[in-house]
C-alpha cells in the first residue's frame, strides 16, 4: 500500500503547478519549421551575394523577405526585429530593381508591414504609388488609403478613396469599401444616405444569411434608421429589406430607441413585436410581462 501511495504522489506531483512551471517548453526557434526557414535564409544570402542580374536578385530578395515575415509571425518574441529586417529587404528590391516585374507586389507587401510597424505615412506613400501605377493592387491600395484617412478622421479624403475603390466591382474589397463609405455618412450625420448604402449591401446578399458583411450592414442599417426613419413604418421597411430577419431588426431598433431616450418610439416598436409574437402563436406567455414593461415605459415618457 505504501508503494501505491508513493506512486500516486509522484504522479500528482508531476502535474502540479510547480512541476508544470518547471517543465521546459519548446521554443519557437527549436521547431523544425523555424530551422528550415533559417537554413533557407542562409542559402539565399549566399546566392544574393553572388547574383548580378537585377531581376534574379529581386526574386531572391523577395523570397527572403517573405520567409523572414513568415518566421516573424511564428516567433512573436522576434516579431519586431524580424519585421524590420523584412522591411529592409523589401526596400532593397525597390532600390536595386526599379524595373522588376513584381515591383507592385513588393510595394504592397512592404506597405502592409509598415502599417503593422505603426509607420502609416510611409505606407501611404507606397499605396499612392500603387494607385498611380494602375496595376492589380489598385483596389487594395485605395481601400488602404481610405482606411488611413478614416482613422485620421479626414472623412473627405477617405470618402474619395472608398468611392474610387467601389468602382472596381470585381475586387473582393468593393463591398468593404461600400460599408466604410456608409460609415462615413454616419459620421457626417447623413443617416439616410448611410442607410441606403447599408441596405445596398444587404440586398446584394439577400439570400446569403451567413455573409458577415451583410450581418454587420443590417445591424448598422437599424442604427441609421433610428435617426431618419419612422417607428410606425419600421416593421414594413425591415420586412421589405430582409424578410425573415425583420423581427431581429425590430428588436435591435427597440433597444436603440431606449438608449436614445426615444420612449414613445420604443413603445411603438414594442407593440409590433408583441403583435408578431401573438399572431405567430408563439411565446404568448410573455405578453403580460411585456405589457407591464410598456406601462413602465409609458410612465417614463415626458408628458
Amino acid at each position: 500500500m505504501a508503494d501505491f501511495r508513493l506512486l500516486v504522489f509522484l504522479v500528482v506531483a508531476q502535474f502540479s503547478p510547480v512541476a508544470l512551471a518547471q517543465t521546459p517548453v519548446e521554443s519557437c526557434t527549436d521547431t523544425s519549421a523555424y530551422k528550415k526557414r533559417q537554413n533557407l535564409i542562409i542559402q539565399l544570402d549566399k546566392l544574393i551575394d553572388l547574383e548580378k542580374n537585377p531581376d534574379r536578385l529581386a526574386d531572391l530578395l523577395l523570397r527572403k523577405a517573405v520567409t523572414i515575415t513568415d518566421q516573424a509571425y511564428e516567433c512573436p518574441g522576434q516579431l519586431k526585429e524580424q519585421r524590420e529586417l523584412a522591411i529592409t529587404t523589401y526596400g532593397r528590391i525597390i532600390e536595386t530593381s526599379p524595373s522588376y516585374g513584381r515591383l507592385d507586389e513588393v510595394k504592397f507587401l512592404l506597405a502592409s508591414l509598415l502599417n503593422e510597424a505603426k509607420r502609416p505615412k510611409e505606407a501611404l506613400e507606397l499605396y499612392q504609388q500603387l494607385v498611380e501605377g494602375n496595376g492589380k493592387f489598385v483596389p487594395d491600395a485605395l481601400v488602404a488609403i481610405g482606411d488611413f484617412h478614416f482613422n485620421q478622421a479626414n472623412m473627405q479624403m477617405a470618402q474619395k478613396a472608398y468611392e474610387q475603390a467601389i468602382k472596381h466591382e470585381h475586387s473582393n474589397l468593393a463591398d468593404y469599401a461600400l460599408y466604410k463609405l456608409a460609415w462615413i455618412h454616419v459620421n457626417l450625420q447623413d443617416f439616410e444616405k448611410a442607410g441606403q448604402l447599408f441596405a445596398k449591401i444587404a440586398v446584394k446578399y439577400q439570400f446569403d444569411h451567413k455573409n458577415e458583411i451583410k450581418r454587420e450592414a443590417l445591424k448598422d442599417y437599424v442604427l441609421a434608421y433610428s435617426h431618419f426613419g419612422r417607428a410606425d413604418a419600421a416593421h414594413i421597411e425591415f420586412q421589405k429589406l430582409t424578410g425573415s430577419l425583420a423581427g431581429d431588426m425590430l428588436d435591435r431598433l427597440f433597444r436603440i430607441y431606449l438608449e436614445q431616450g426615444k420612449f414613445r418610439d420604443a413603445i411603438t416598436i414594442l407593440r409590433h413585436l408583441i403583435m408578431s409574437l401573438l399572431l405567430g402563436r408563439q411565446m404568448i406567455q410573455i405578453a403580460k410581462p411585456i405589457s407591464q414593461i410598456m406601462a413602465v415605459l409609458w410612465m417614463s415618457v415626458p408628458k
